[in-house]
């Protein structure tokens, strides 16, 4: 798996690996593929009984323990149940044929068993159980380390009663749980249809009258909550997803099916729609929102409270399974909306890649259980939100893989005549599209596919290997290819097929650390340049704007290719430094908006120093004294130095008139007056343009505050009398 520095905590980065594999199996063909799948580093542990698998159990960690039905004896349910109540960290495979696997569909359904391999098993399919298996203990251990190192979300709200809680789709919650929780599934259909909501509607099971037809599978843990959104938000209430764990039937046997070839390529049969469909399709129509909101406006919050606020709601939103919808409140989009805020947080980083993961674990689900077009939905969203990973890239070629299977098994002849030509067919075929380098596109017409059609029909063809073997070694060279470009995508891509082609690991091996090389030094490329740009721009004083162009947009930048990197520190540091000094430039001109401005953009790039402490606080006083300063006091509480009495006006003289006149006015630091403004008169306008003249000559002792003088309205009321 490639290196996720800019999203992995340390926390994620330094849990500790599984170290041993349990089976209780004495089926031979199956050990050996353990064997041959399991990474060396891990410890494969074989015993034929409960009995002796107990020791291994209570004496070392075990991660993963595989169940071959089997070699069973007794109730393998009860068995499965037993050891997950004494052992809670053990994840259970079980290994067996559909039939058997209706005798554990509850365990599966609650969560006791993680995965049900059928019987016959492949190499592929045993190391994709297997890994996934590995990689469902190795979350849950850094969930806990998360949970550790993170604020306390629970706390936002407490819960009276118990509420029933989602269930375990990629869209619809993760985690582990025992609950159960039935509906029918009639009132949930409806329910759907009504909210317009897109959620994974799995069809219910066909039961009885009067039985429930669905299973809530409640999987998120009962003391995690989501804090409430702001009173102020619209809220759609969509029905939470239902999932069944069925037993497929098995297919009917083909009736006069063709083996694909040039001229008869195989049409694949019209699917029912899936549940990628139904969430595609529901998102698609219209909802219908409350006109206005009766509540009152939310406060205003600061960038410090948006911040914990988004993040509050994400954690809510991933402990509830709302990983990538509804948009705009799903997990993604909140932990994007706060590394927005703050680009360096690690709680939003690390939130990403818990999402990826439980999407990834979902399409892992979605696949075993036979719904290529529902995992694929869940792996191309979880490839958006970390860099390129061995784990997704090999998903993506079993889902292909899964494609051409069923194809193939589709276009299957029962007859046996003609296989020694049919099979030179599609062996000619395979090196044909070798040669064009249509290795493994277009969809079943590709040198992978007829190498396939060929191995199903004649499988002890001698030229067989040496087709294989070509096609590995194409696979390889194209996934040296992308890792000498530095295209972590495409080089992981090639080596998952690669890999299922059955490609040397050695060779593998060599072409990550090639990519790894070219990755460095990419990105020592990029850094250099960047950092250029940087000290350009600082320079030239482009601190904001342009917004393409300034320092600001190059150092994020810095801080997404490499935020550890001394390079990125002393960026920050020095931008940061240009911030506060421009604060405290508006400070000294009296611009307390601007400065407030400076001091956020500092906090945005993760800046913090005793300098910008000391500057907030000057500016907390200083909006202080404006808050004091526009406060208005009466003029008798202030020392009045020189008073010059209002003239009666002339045009009232000796007309036995009186009246008064309200002003406010601000005593400037210099003590003279300005600002005047009349706030009531009596008579209206008579007394006026005399009082307000008076006030203009008047001068006061100047307001001091924190050893400066400043700025004091006052109110004042003359009085005129003509008696």
């Amino acid at each position: 798996m490639l290196p996720q520095s800019q999203f992995d905590p340390p926390n994620i980065a330094s849990a500790q690996a599984p170290i041993a594999i349990a089976a209780i199996t004495q089926d031979r063909a199956l050990i050996g593929l353990l064997r041959s799948t399991i990474d060396p580093t891990h410890d494969l542990i074989l015993v034929t009984s409960e009995a002796e698998l107990t020791p291994h159990l209570s004496s070392r960690r075990v991660s993963a323990c595989l169940l071959d039905s089997m070699f069973i004896e007794g109730d393998l349910a009860v068995m499965a149940e037993r050891l997950r109540e004494t052992w809670p960290d053990l994840v259970l495979v079980v290994v067996g044929t559909a039939e058997e696997q209706s005798r554990v569909a509850t365990q599966i359904t609650s969560g006791v068993v993680y995965r049900f391999l059928h019987r016959p098993v492949s190499a592929p399919r045993v190391r994709l159980f297997v890994e996934a298996a590995l990689r469902r203990h190795e979350v849950e251990n850094v969930e806990r380390t998360l949970e550790q190192a993170r604020p306390d979300f629970a706390r936002a709200e407490t819960s009276k009663a118990p509420k029933p809680k989602p269930a375990d789709t990629p869209f619809g919650g993760g985690g582990k749980s025992r609950s159960l929780v039935p509906m029918l599934g009639l009132v949930g259909a409806a329910v759907v249809a009504a909210a317009g909501a897109g959620w994974y509607l799995y069809s219910p099971h066909a039961g009885s009258p009067g039985k429930p037809a669905a299973t809530l599978v409640s999987q998120t843990p009962a003391a995690t909550e989501a804090k409430p959104p702001p009173a102020t938000d619209v809220r759609v209430e969509t029905p939470r997803p239902v999932v069944e764990h069925r037993t497929q039937p098995a297919a009917p046997a083909p009736t006069q099916a063709r083996l694909p070839t040039p001229e008869n390529k195989p049409t694949p049969a019209p699917a029912p729609a899936s549940p990628a469909d139904n969430l595609r399709q529901a998102s698609s129509q219209p909802i219908t929102l409350p006109e206005e909101s009766t509540e009152p406006p939310a406060p205003v919050l600061s960038r410090e409270q948006r911040l914990k606020e988004l993040l509050t709601q994400a954690e809510g939103a991933l402990q509830r399974g709302e990983l990538a919808s509804p948009p705009g409140k799903s997990a993604v989009d909140l932990f994007r909306g706060a590394l927005d805020l703050d680009p360096s947080n690690t709680l939003a980083k690390a939130g990403l890649v818990r999402v990826a993961d439980r999407l990834l674990s979902a399409a892992e689900r979605a696949l075993t259980a036979g719904s290529p077009e529902d995992a694929k939905t869940m792996v191309d969203v979880a490839e958006t939100l970390t860099p390129a990973t061995a784990r997704g890239a090999f998903l993506s070629m079993q889902i292909d893989m899964e494609h051409e299977r069923a194809a193939l098994t589709r276009s299957k002849e029962n007859a046996a005549s003609g296989v020694t030509e049919r099979g030179a067919t599609y062996l000619r075929l395979a090196s044909t599209r070798l040669k064009s380098g249509a290795l493994i596109e277009p969809s079943e017409d590709n040198a992978r596919f007829y190498l396939e059609a060929a191995r199903l029909i004649v499988p002890d063809d001698p030229t067989l290997p040496d087709i294989a073997r070509a096609l590995q070694k194409e696979l390889l060279a194209r996934a040296g290819k992308a890792a000498g470009e530095g295209n972590a995508a495409e080089t992981e891509r090639w080596l998952a097929n690669a890999d299922g082609a059955g490609a040397p690991r050695p060779d593998m091996a060599n072409i990550r650390r090639a990519l790894q090389d070219t990755l460095i030094s990419e990105r020592a490329s990029k850094m250099n340049t960047l950092a250029q740009a940087f000290t350009s721009a600082l320079a030239d004083n482009q601190l904001l704007q342009p917004a393409t162009t300034s320092a600001k947009t190059f150092l994020l930048e810095l801080m997404k290719t490499d935020a550890a990197n001394p390079t990125t520190t002393s960026a920050r540091q020095n931008l940061g430094a240009a911030y506060v000094r421009q604060a405290r430039a508006a400070l000294g001109r009296g611009d307390l908006k601007d400065a407030d401005a400076w001091v956020n953009e500092a906090h945005v790039i993760g800046f913090d120093s005793d300098d910008l402490k000391s500057t907030e606080g000057e500016l907390g006083d200083a909006h202080t004294r404006a808050d004091k300063a526009g406060d208005v006091v009466g003029a008798n509480s202030l020392q009045r130095l020189e008073y010059v009495p209002p003239k009666f006006p002339a045009n009232t003289r000796n007309r036995n008139m009186s009246g008064w006149v309200e002003l406010e006015f601000t005593v400037k630091p210099d003590g003279s007056t300005g600002d005047i403004v009349v706030t009531n008169s009596s008579p209206r306008r008579t007394f006026d343009a005399a009082a307000v003249n008076a006030v203009r000559e008047w001068r006061y002792k100047p307001v001091i505050r924190d050893g400066k003088a400043v700025d004091q309205r006052a109110s004042v009321r003359i009085r005129f009398s003509d008696q």
